[in-house]
């Protein structure tokens, strides 16, 4: 019954379309770019509600409290952030394992697009609380299903040599999505007392949703997508013009195309892998900057402005990783970003400084690293069920930082960041005793890096017939 359900909604064609201007390394940025702006719409969910919970109109419309500035700056709002964002999110990037492996990878972009595009729309007319979180759930869906979806798609049309780059660009789109969202937040904190002021920030959301639903129709199927579910000469067409400016007879391609189909006939053989066979302290500071930088003393335009000025930063810490991450490795930046982070959060009385240090170390190392780890280390039956559990992992800690924040900060104030500060020196010795090294390697070859049995099998397999 279930094969049937599949045989039914699977695409049954993926036409190759892209003229001669188009393909090689034109096409491969340009749909890792666009693709990323899946998760540029992540980083901008990040701060859009960030500055609603310090504008008086969005306070009085979903609270139903008249607040005055001064009330805001001196924290007495009587306001509790809702946080329905986490919950949503996780429970999409579960089930968007499945939209990936039954519909395609592309499918899944464009789902998390429509649905984020109409969450936008909810909230923008949103009467009351209710709806508010009812359009904020709904976003945490499309966003679940992106953050999961992007990073597979990244690291299944990058070439081996420079996987690290293209999942860096995923990272530094979503850092510019949480700085496009700071800048807007606060360039519509003019339009106060307008409702434009709160409803201004999800009118850019709505639009980038409804580029990124526009984009999937020309963005191509991954090639191991397409060789996994028999499109040979698609994967093949795909793999050349990605790669190789259209050229099928190109030499790397054939050896990619046979890797990829010796992989494929081994993991039919073991079987499709099962969610137990897989299963074998940036978002206090993002959620909350604007209101910990009124708790120092700043006005709610300073904040909004320094939140702006920070997102930069977290921006500018990606750069150096674009470069570097596949030259330098992947273990000394998670290493050194580790003890980076330690001695960021140890500053902590310079709190107008320290979120500019602390976001650039954090965009520079552990942004993308593990994002770039979850979805290259899985093998390619098991690709998606991986990233989603990799992309739960992640949306579960958000949630418990998210209720975890105010109440903690409130109690101990700024030892808060002395406990994140233990997270960091634990993450960096733990990278240092268990990492391998994945850097340089197709995403066939990986099976060695973790002692795979499918390395000898794959071996094997290759002097099979057929």
């Amino acid at each position: 019954m279930a094969g049937s359900f599949r045989d039914k909604v699977r695409p049954k064609s993926f036409p190759a379309r892209y003229p001669q201007w188009m393909v090689g390394w034109h096409l491969l940025i340009s749909s890792s770019a666009l693709a990323s702006l899946g998760d540029a719409m992540f980083g901008y969910s990040q701060g859009a509600i960030a500055a609603l919970q310090v504008q008086p109109p969005s306070i009085r419309r979903f609270f139903g409290k008249d607040v005055t500035i001064e009330q805001i700056q001196a924290g007495n709002t009587g306001i509790d952030p809702y946080r329905s964002l986490n919950i949503t999110t996780f429970i999409a990037a579960l089930a968007a394992a499945y939209v990936c492996d039954v519909l395609s990878r592309r499918i899944s972009l464009r789902l998390g697009g429509i649905v984020y595009f109409v969450a936008a729309l909810i909230q923008i007319f949103s009467p009351n609380l209710a709806s508010l979180i009812v359009g904020r759930s709904l976003q945490g869906v499309g966003v679940g299903m992106l953050s999961m979806t992007v990073p597979i798609i990244q690291c299944e049309i990058a070439p081996g040599y420079a996987r690290g780059f293209f999942i860096s660009i995923e990272y530094l789109c979503l850092n510019a999505g949480y700085a496009l969202s700071a800048w807007v937040g606060y360039g519509f904190f003019f339009a106060l007392p307008h409702e434009i002021s709160w409803k201004g920030v999800y009118v850019v959301q709505a639009a980038m949703a409804l580029v990124l639903c526009m984009w999937s129709f020309v963005i191509p199927e991954t090639p191991r997508f397409l060789i996994k579910n028999g499109f040979l000469d698609e994967g093949l067409r795909v793999l050349a013009d990605l790669h190789a400016d259209g050229n099928v007879d190109d030499a790397d391609v054939r050896q990619t195309l046979r890797e990829i189909q010796d992989t494929v006939r081994l993991e039919a053989a073991m079987g499709e892998a099962s969610w137990a066979q897989v299963f074998n302290g940036i978002n206090a500071i993002l959620y909350f900057l604007p209101e910990n930088l009124l708790r120092a003393g700043f006005t709610v335009e300073k904040s909004l402005l320094y939140a702006g000025v920070s997102s930069i930063m977290y921006c500018a810490g990606t750069v150096p990783t674009m470069f570097g991450i596949d030259r330098l490795v992947r273990r000394p930046f998670l290493i050194t970003g580790s003890f980076a982070l330690a001695a960021a959060l140890a500053v902590v009385g310079g709190v107008q400084f320290y979120p500019c240090v602390y976001l650039f170390f954090y965009g520079a190392t552990w942004g993308p690293g593990p994002w770039l780890l979850g979805a290259e280390i899985f093998p390619m039956r098991a690709r998606a069920k991986g990233m989603a559990l990799s992309t739960t992992s992640n949306w579960v800690s958000n949630f418990i930082i998210a209720f975890i924040t105010p109440p903690v900060f409130a109690a101990i104030g700024g030892g808060y960041y002395f406990i994140l500060l233990g997270f960091c020196i634990v993450s960096g010795r733990f990278v240092f005793f268990v990492y391998p090294e994945t850097a340089l390697k197709s995403l066939e070859e990986l099976g060695s890096v973790f002692n795979d049995q499918s390395t000898e099998e794959v071996e094997k397999m290759k002097h099979m017939p057929g």
